[in-house]
Parts: structure tokens; sequence; C-alpha cells
């Protein structure tokens, strides 16, 4: 109901109760019909409606999302579904790109967005999609670990762009204030849904790339998930050329 990424399609209903609540109660034995249960010691009163439903506030559900929580299938016969973490993950971008504080609650769930917080970097914000977080995973589990999100691309001193993903080239590197094409490969997540109607900017970025000197990469939600290994090439390529131009 509330569609975070990694859970839009979610059919299953999970209902947050107190932790104390006992299982025999004819209240719980009601939500056990007709859904999951997560007891829960960060439970309160608070929360919202969507569509006559009560829906917790988004703190706790994001203190409790990981509880029970299995793979997700991308599609069927998916030999590799998104596992618990990265759908957590998900979830976690999701919640900071519409400016929530990460909770201070005690929680097994919260403990896995502590250690995703801590891996992201100082200072990184929050994706701006689904198919750029999984651009990270997939990328992350080809070996492509560090990455700067969201980096100023500069044209006579103005900020045209936005780059949605830089891998930079040397490990030790800290996240730049603009993007330079000697430190990083650039490369931006672009998907049907959204670029076929921006057409005429994309355009545009694609020149300011240009006249700035970056070899920019563009995916697509489908190389991300299906061809991954293809993309792992062609930033591979970018960092050989700078090598071999004695850069």
């Amino acid at each position: 109901m509330l569609g975070w990424d990694g859970f839009e399609n979610e059919t299953e209903v999970v209902w947050l109760v107190p932790h104390t609540t006992g299982t025999s109660r004819s209240g719980v034995e009601t939500f056990d019909r007709y859904g999951r249960v997560i007891r829960s010691r960060a439970w309160t009163e608070e929360h919202d409606f969507l569509g006559g439903v009560p829906v917790a506030p988004p703190h706790l559900v994001l203190a409790t999302i990981g509880e029970g929580l299995t793979s997700a299938h991308r599609w069927p016969g998916d030999y590799t579904p998104i596992p618990p973490r990265d759908r957590i993950e998900l979830a976690l971008e999701h919640y900071l790109r519409r400016g929530h504080p990460v909770p201070k609650l005690n929680t097994a769930t919260l403990s896995i967005v502590r250690q995703l917080m801590r891996n992201r970097g100082q200072n990184e914000p929050p994706t701006e999609s689904y198919a750029e977080t999984r651009g990270i995973q997939q990328l992350r589990g080809q070996g492509l670990v560090k990455v700067f999100r969201q980096v100023p691309l500069c044209l006579q001193g103005k900020i045209v762009n936005r780059i949605d993903l830089v891998y930079p080239f040397r490990p030790s590197a800290r996240r730049p204030d603009i993007f330079d094409p000697e430190e990083g490969a650039p490369v931006e997540i672009d998907g049907r849904e959204y670029h076929e109607r921006q057409f005429e900017k994309d355009r545009r970025r694609g020149n300011n790339h240009t006249v700035a000197g970056a070899r920019l990469l563009v995916a697509t939600p489908t190389l991300i998930e299906r061809n991954i290994t293809e993309l792992v090439r062609d930033i591979n390529f970018i960092k050989d050329r700078r090598k071999q131009s004695g850069r």
C-alpha cells in the first residue's frame, strides 16, 4: 500500500502488534487469518490510514520491514532473486528519498539499516529511483563496491546535471564536489517509463557530458537485471583507457 521500492508487488498483509500481545487473544487470531503478524517492542498507537486501513508510520515500517522477509523473484523461474538484505536496502533508499531520518530504535532490521548507512559512505545522498539502487547492488555483486551518487556536473561554473552514479578510478578517492572525468566513470540509469517523456532533456544531458569530456555510460533496468556484466565491462574499459593514457 505504501509503494516502497522492493515491496510494490507484495500481496501479503503484515500486521504490526505489541510484542506482549499473546497468540491466544482473539484479536491476534483474527490477524493471523488475514496475514503475517510481527510482534514488535517498537509498536506504538501512532498510525495513518490508507483506503480505510490503519498503516504504521514510516519509521515503524522501516524498523520492522525485515522481520520474516524472504527473497523476491523478479520474474518466473528467477534463480537469483533479490535477497532480504537488498530488499531492506531498496526500502531504506525509498525512505531516505522522502526525507525521513533513520529512527533511533533497537530492532534487528535497523541493525542492518545502520550497517547499510555506514557502507554508503559519508554525505552520500539517496538514490533517485529503484533502478539506481538496483544498479548499485548489481555492480557491487560484480566487485564494484565504491560509488558516489548524484554527483554535480558543471559547465562554466554552473551545475547542469547530476550524474546518477560515478565509479571512481582510485579506491582512496573521496566524494567530489563536482564531477571530474579524470577521476571516475559516470553512469546514468534510464528507465523507459520516465525517460520517454523527456527526450529533449536527455539529448541536452548527453551533449553536456560530451562538452565536459565525460565518457558517459547509460544503463537500462533490463541491462542491470539481465546483463550486468556488460556494464561492468564498459566501466572497466573506461578505467583501462585512463591508465593507458598515462593520467
